[in-house]
């Protein structure tokens, strides 16, 4: 029961200062996309979502790692800096526990299904199917990462999981 705690602290701890998933009326969105998008978004074009895909992956890979100085390369700027302003003030044990959660964050076999932009916001999202933890297992869900442009790179915004049950 402690350790169960212990975990959930520590998601909500890392979540609160690297996303912000969005949890509005999700009935108008597409049923595949787990974040929110701008009414404007039109379909990605090819190269640009090969751009977000390998982003995602280098994303995903540090995750799976454990690497919170990779993972903070492609997440936006505020994220980045809350992320490291938290980190310096952890105690090593409180870290081991920090870089478990992060690694239990990356998902398996992502497969993107839909790219969304949205030239006037400068936001764009992938939507897909993988694998996620849910209850403490890898299962099949449904996926989607928002990006934002900060300068001239995409960086990961958030990320959304839903199991498919």
């Amino acid at each position: 029961m402690r350790r169960r705690l212990g975990i959930l602290v520590g998601v909500f701890l890392f979540l609160s200062f690297t996303s912000s998933l969005w949890a509005g009326d999700q009935t108008t969105e597409p049923p595949f996309f787990v974040v929110k998008m701008p009414d404007d978004g039109i379909a990605c074009s090819a190269s640009l979502q090969k751009e977000l895909e390998f982003i995602y992956l280098k994303y995903n890979h540090a995750a799976e790692a454990g690497n919170f100085e990779e993972f903070q390369k492609y997440m936006i700027e505020y994220q980045a800096t809350a992320s490291k302003n938290v980190l310096v003030t952890l105690s090593k044990g409180e870290l081991k526990k920090r870089k478990k959660v992060l690694q239990e964050m990356a998902s398996k076999k992502f497969s993107v299904q839909a790219c969304l932009v949205s030239e006037s916001t400068g936001y764009a999202a992938l939507a897909g199917t993988g694998m996620s933890i849910w209850k403490g297992k890898f299962v099949n869900s449904r996926g989607s990462i928002l990006f934002k442009k900060e300068g001239n790179s995409w960086k990961v915004q958030t990320t959304g999981w839903n199991p498919i049950l």
